[in-house]
């Protein structure tokens, strides 16, 4: 185990987490978008987990990952960080070595969180976070640790008014 793999934070996907991931993507017609809609919202359920426990400051109400309109449309999984702005939580399965990025959430974010759901052990793994994408994938060894990220949203500053 490298020292990025070291400072893995895994967090219990919980009842709550699993029905409210199941009433998001009953939204859905398509079971294809149905399971991203399922697996975005863990993503995001457990980056909120994370952030509250770091005393981070979170909105679910402005978060494009819990919006059932938009994530009907859209592949987002944004989680509204309080004078900050979106934080995209992508999910990965387990044994993935790149995590998709789509074209519309390439914009507009403060940063990207990757999150390994593993559904058997029923654990969301934060794997790390980086600032900036441009590519469709994403290779998760080119992840910064979360100790950059808390370094990275402490220096951060919002250039949205009045965010």
């Amino acid at each position: 185990m490298d020292s990025k793999q070291s400072n893995l934070i895994t967090i219990p996907i919980d009842g709550r987490m699993i029905a409210t991931a199941e009433k998001t993507s009953l939204q859905c017609r398509n079971q294809k978008k149905a399971r991203q809609v399922y697996l975005n919202t863990l993503a995001v359920l457990a980056v909120d987990f994370y952030c509250q426990c770091m005393d981070i400051e979170t909105d679910i109400t402005k978060s494009s990952g819990l919006n059932n309109i938009l994530l009907s449309l859209m592949d987002t999984a944004g989680l509204f960080i309080k004078d900050k702005g979106l934080l995209e939580c992508r999910p990965v399965l387990t044994q993935e070595d790149f995590c998709y990025i789509p074209a519309e959430v390439r914009e507009d974010r403060i940063g990207y969180m990757v999150i390994e759901i593993n559904e058997v052990e029923r654990k969301a793994t934060i794997l790390g976070f980086i600032q900036l994408v441009h590519n469709q994938k994403l290779y998760l060894n080119s992840l910064q640790s979360l100790e950059d990220f808390l370094v990275y949203l402490n220096k951060f500053v919002t250039t949205q008014v009045g965010a």
